[in-house]
């Protein structure tokens, strides 16, 4: 069996994926952390899992 994992779906733009995440980051800084909403630990945490689980619920 040749299972394969990929990171992305192989017809993205690999570079508006990078723009597109840097922008979250900055976005997110500047409103959150800069205007002290937010601890830069948990933002972070929070950038993790959105980026890396998603926005979906797994049942």
């Amino acid at each position: 069996m040749n299972n394969k994992m990929a990171i992305s779906h192989p017809d993205a733009n690999m570079l508006i994926i990078a723009e597109s995440l840097v922008g979250i980051i900055e976005r997110l800084t500047i409103t959150q952390i800069f205007e002290e909403n937010i601890q830069p630990e948990i933002l972070a945490n929070e950038i993790v899992h959105l980026l890396l689980d998603g926005l979906l619920v797994k049942t």
